[in-house]
């Protein structure tokens, strides 16, 4: 059994759809665990047939399209299948709604623990559910309640 402290790999997942400030806060969050010495990737969801030529793609990103899913919405590009199979310690999901070929790609993970927002009414894709009763969607609410936790959950191997 292992935790936080022994956990080498993050996975953040997230649309281009969030609203800007959303993203800052996630990408203020992922420098956090950084400076743990850990690593933290991003799987940025772009909703188009190709990711746009204007895109910034730094170290650690990985940018997926619809083109990456089939007509069924399950993973066939090889970069998608790859990241499917590899072995994250914690996948963190910034999911705002219904996305079922990123949805798809979190069920095929084999993330150790899948961490997402409280899903009402869904066959649960998460491991772990954070959610809020004043302002149900809110990132900022969910990183406090990860932040408070993650340190405190143990992974069975």
């Amino acid at each position: 059994m292992s935790g936080f402290s022994e956990a080498r790999s993050f996975l953040f997942i997230y649309e281009t759809s969030l609203p800007k400030q959303d993203i800052e806060l996630i990408l203020e969050f992922a420098a956090e665990i950084k400076a743990e010495k850990k690593d933290v990737f991003f799987l940025i969801y772009h909703e188009f047939k190709k990711v746009p030529e204007s895109v910034f793609v730094k170290s650690f990103d990985i940018h997926i399209c619809k083109k990456d899913f089939n007509f069924l919405k399950q993973p066939t590009s090889s970069m998608v299948k790859r990241q499917c199979n590899m072995q994250y310690d914690y996948l963190f999901s910034f999911i705002e709604k219904r996305n079922t070929r990123l949805e798809n790609f979190i069920r095929k993970s084999k993330a150790l623990i899948k961490i997402g927002r409280k899903e009402l009414h869904r066959k649960p894709l998460y491991r772990i559910t954070f959610g809020s009763s004043e302002r149900e969607n809110s990132i900022e609410d969910f990183l406090k309640m990860a932040g408070n936790y993650i340190t405190k959950i143990k992974i069975e191997k």
